[in-house]
């Protein structure tokens, strides 16, 4: 986007600030409205640097009159209209005709000083929201029927964390209704920035207060969304949950809007490029793209590319036309990085999402990460009502709510992704560990399962900051008669476990029951999942035992005490807008949970710290929601001198090492060590 007046970006042999001398600087509209996008190009110019205004100059002006006549003859047919600097990139438009491939060729064989000028030379495309269609709208939506919460066990993985305003995820989309109720508390503020008509931030947008709008030009802060893709997109990642009977989104986290696309659900593959590169100066954790193309694009690839970088999770829908994306590649879904999630659209059932005469999900065995619930999903829409929509853009944003939630965990935990690939890495590859195997599935997607929350959670805990990684590989799939076979997720790090077999002849199959060589699977190195043998036909599915969420990180700890004490976490809008001043009982919040009185006190006994006694009580009636937990059911107090008898005596463990007793220097417990079993 466009830098402040006392600097840009330029190469550095001159070729911009050349090309906008030639131009005057000269900017021009483009758009819809204006000139389509087989009249603009994305050009790569090698070697940005930072520099002022008058060393730009003086750079120039060292070039000679022959060398200035030899540029300006290859790039007089264009003026520039855009750039993302930090990516390399620049936005040309041809001024008088359409672009010929005569120019692609020229400006890709341009060099000065011996050197090529661009890196690649590559037209403008068209990319398309990837909804299904609006359904139903308000009163039809039947907004308390939100099965993804369900489905995905997004409620379990609330017991860790309900996710942190810190923790910021970009939408490339058509926009935001901001005004909408549930959105209330879950927009992102520029700190920068005041509503004075001024680019107070420089960063070339005025009145950016909640994000930007691309897709006109000049750029401005205006997210009005006309088509209403952008805010049911949103909803799904962070609604609050404000209005009765509200929609309640996946994490309780902070929503910065770009607008890319207009009215039809359609934009230009520049306008998405220039609100990346927005969105990760800005900052953001996670990038949601429900949309796409077929159109190959070297410069978006360099995009999402640096977006893994800067460790940015950037979660893309797979496409709804019903086909294999290992066969026709669909970007940027297609782009394969350690922090990106391509995802399919999923039903209540568990299957892939099709509509027979209609739209289906995309999938892809090679190309597909995971399946999420993309069919009659209920969220936010413009105008401030809901909406019932179906597709893989509505599939993509309930992954990066859990991606968001998962990170949320990261910061509170003082670990934060951002700026670290290999953390947001680390929430990918929870994401991918913790899917929940389908029959439907099967074939369909990488791991051949669904997203599930809680399963994504726990294993993140178990791996956060750990330099060791254990093996993890996919469900079964069945590849020909007779054989099975599963793919690797995660590949083992030095010194964790090695990867189970990956392929099995089935060779007996007895009433509808089938069975394979060779020993069952063992569980998977995290200890949460069983991989099943399962039927003719079935994924062998994976199956996650009742097992208690990780407990609260210590920053979640704190949030949670401080918010106890009487008021929300710095940063943190942690009560809905409509039920300020009223009792968390309310029944538009939920249920508190109630206990009886304590019992009477125990018998004094030493226990492995002190000698004391104790004393319960019991849950009369459970909560009614997520957010809250019950109080402490046992109490203990320290019991006088003499009332448990004598001290014993300590004795050494009789093992070196420590392994006998508490662990010694260096060394777990036996206890731990017999605990992960």
């Amino acid at each position: 986007m466009l830098r402040r007046e006392t600097t840009r970006y330029s190469r550095l042999s001159v070729i911009l600030s050349v090309i906008l001398t030639i131009n005057s600087r000269q900017v021009f509209s483009y758009g819809k409205a204006t000139k389509p996008p087989s009249r603009r190009l994305i050009v790569n110019v090698p070697n940005f640097q930072k520099e002022t205004e008058t060393e730009a100059a003086s750079r120039r002006n060292k070039l000679s009159p022959t060398e200035i006549d030899s540029i300006e003859s290859f790039v007089a047919p264009f003026r520039i209209i855009g750039e993302a600097s930090i990516l390399g990139l620049l936005l040309l438009e041809a001024s008088e005709s359409e672009v010929a491939n005569g120019d692609l060729q020229r400006l890709s064989e341009m060099e000065i000083n011996g050197s090529k000028a661009f890196e690649f030379v590559e037209e403008d495309s068209l990319i398309y929201a990837e909804r299904q269609r609006l359904l139903a709208s308000e009163g039809e939506a039947a907004v308390n029927s939100q099965w993804p919460l369900e489905d995905t066990r997004a409620r379990e993985a609330w017991l860790t964390t309900r996710g942190s305003t810190r923790i910021l995820v970009g939408l490339v989309d058509t926009g935001l209704d901001v005004t909408h109720p549930d959105l209330a508390g879950a927009l992102w503020r520029n700190p920068l920035e005041t509503a004075n008509g001024r680019d107070d931030d420089g960063n070339g947008v005025v009145d950016d207060i909640h994000g930007a709008n691309f897709d006109m030009f000049p750029p401005s802060g205006d997210l009005e969304d006309t088509d209403g893709h952008g805010t049911h997109v949103a909803g799904i990642i962070a609604g609050r949950g404000n209005a009765p009977d509200g929609i309640r989104g996946m994490a309780r986290v902070s929503l910065v809007g770009c607008k890319a696309l207009g009215s039809l659900g359609r934009g230009s593959l520049s306008s998405a490029i220039r609100c990346m590169e927005y969105l990760l100066e800005a900052g953001v954790d996670a990038i949601v793209a429900s949309w796409g193309t077929y159109s190959l694009s070297r410069a978006m690839e360099v995009t999402v590319r640096a977006a893994e970088k800067q460790g940015v999770v950037f979660v893309s829908a797979a496409g709804n036309e019903g086909s294999n994306n290992d066969v026709r590649p669909h970007f940027p879904s297609g782009f394969r990085t350690s922090t990106s999630i391509a995802v399919a659209a999923s039903t209540e059932l568990g299957g892939l999402w099709t509509e027979p005469g209609a739209s289906s999900s995309n999938f892809g065995l090679g190309t597909v990460d995971i399946a999420a619930p993309g069919a009659r999903v209920v969220s936010t829409y413009k105008g401030g009502i809901y909406a019932v929509m179906d597709g893989t853009s509505q599939a993509a944003p309930h992954v990066a709510g859990v991606a968001a939630l998962l990170l949320s965990y990261c910061w509170q935990a003082g670990l934060p992704a951002r700026g670290h690939p290999g953390r947001a890495a680390k929430v990918v590859d929870s994401i991918l560990a913790g899917a929940a195997c389908t029959d439907g599935l099967m074939g369909s997607v990488i791991t051949g399962g669904k997203l599930d929350a809680a399963a994504s959670m726990r294993y993140l805990a178990d791996v956060l900051g750990s330099t060791r990684q254990d093996c993890v590989v996919s469900c079964w799939r069945n590849s020909s008669v007779g054989v099975r076979e599963r793919s690797v997720l995660v590949e083992p790090s030095v010194g964790g476990a090695a990867c189970p077999p990956l392929r099995e002849d089935i060779i007996q199959c007895e009433g509808g029951r089938c069975q394979a060589v060779g020993k069952p699977v063992p569980q998977l190195p995290w200890g949460l999942s069983t991989l099943g043998f399962g039927m003719p036909g079935d994924s062998g599915q994976r199956t996650v035992r009742p097992a208690p969420p990780p407990p609260p990180p210590p920053q979640q700890q704190q949030e949670e005490e401080q918010e106890k004490k009487g008021g929300a976490p710095e940063l943190e809008d942690a009560t809905p807008e409509h039920s300020k001043g009223a009792s968390r009982g309310d029944p538009a919040l939920g249920r508190d949970c109630q206990v009886g009185p304590w019992g009477p006190w125990g018998p004094c006994r030493r226990g492995s710290e002190r000698c004391e006694r104790r004393r319960s009580r019991q849950v009369v009636r459970p909560p009614l929601g997520p957010v809250w937990d019950c109080p402490p059911l046992v109490g203990s107090e320290p019991c006088g001198p003499g009332e448990c008898g004598p001290e014993p005596t300590r004795q050494e463990p009789a093992t070196a090492g420590g392994l006998a007793g508490g662990g010694g220097e260096g060394w777990p417990s036996l206890a731990d060590v017999l605990g992960r079993r």
